[in-house]
C-alpha cells in the first residue's frame, strides 16, 4: 500500500494550533471516490518547510496510503502527503522572509532564551540567539510578541520538529512601527 502514490484534493482541514490538526483528503480509487483521513505529523514540509499546501481546501496533493487502527478497526490513512506544485526556489539558503514573534520562552540566565515565529504560510519557526545575525545580537533580548523579524529557514535539527529560522535580523523601532501600521491598515481594507 504505502509504494503506490495517490493525487487528491483536501477537502477538510480542522486546524487545532501549535503544528497540530487534522485533515481528509478526496481521491478516485478505481471507480469511485474515496477519502482518507491524515494529520499534521503526515505532512510533508515544501522545500520551505512550509505545510500549507494540505491546510487549504481544494488544495491538490499527492499522498500515499498507510494501514492503521481506528477505534480497533483496520483503515487507511494519507501520509506523506506533499504539494503537487513545487516550491519554486532554486536555492533555499538565499531564501529570506519576513516573519512574526508570536511566542518567547524566558529563559534562567537571559530574559529571552528562544523565540517562536509565526511565518505568513501559518507555520512556526525557532529562533535561537545563535541563529541571529552578529550585528543583530543584542536585539534578540528586547524582542516583544508581535515584532517582525527577517531571516533565513533551515531544516530542523536533529529530533527536533520545527523548522529554523536563520541568519535573523530585526527591524529599527522606527521600521518595525511602520510593519505594524502597515499590518492593521490591510487589516481594515479586509
Amino acid at each position: 500500500m504505502l509504494d503506490k502514490v495517490f493525487e487528491g484534493t483536501i477537502d477538510k482541514w480542522v486546524d487545532r494550533g501549535d503544528a497540530a490538526g487534522f485533515g481528509f483528503v478526496g481521491f478516485e480509487s478505481g471507480s469511485r471516490i474515496d477519502r482518507a483521513f491524515f494529520s499534521h505529523d503526515d505532512i510533508t514540509p515544501d522545500a520551505l518547510g512550509r505545510r500549507s499546501h494540505a491546510k487549504i481546501v481544494g488544495s491538490p496533493i499527492r499522498f500515499k496510503l498507510s494501514k492503521y487502527l481506528y477505534r480497533g478497526e483496520p483503515s487507511a490513512k494519507a501520509v506523506e502527503v506533499q504539494s503537487i506544485f513545487s516550491a519554486d526556489v532554486e536555492n533555499v539558503q538565499d531564501h529570506r522572509e519576513v516573519s512574526v514573534v508570536e511566542h518567547i520562552l524566558k529563559g534562567s540566565r537571559q530574559p529571552i532564551a528562544s523565540v517562536f515565529l509565526k511565518r505568513r504560510s501559518g507555520d512556526k519557526l525557532y529562533l535561537g540567539i545563535e541563529d541571529v545575525a552578529a550585528d543583530h545580537k543584542e536585539g534578540f533580548r528586547r524582542l516583544r510578541v508581535g515584532d517582525h523579524v527577517w531571516s533565513g529557514i533551515a531544516p530542523p535539527l536533529g529530533n527536533q520538529r520545527t523548522w529554523r529560522a536563520t541568519a535573523a535580523e530585526f527591524y529599527s523601532p522606527e521600521e518595525e512601527a511602520a510593519l505594524r501600521e502597515q499590518e492593521i491598515q490591510r487589516c481594515e481594507r479586509n
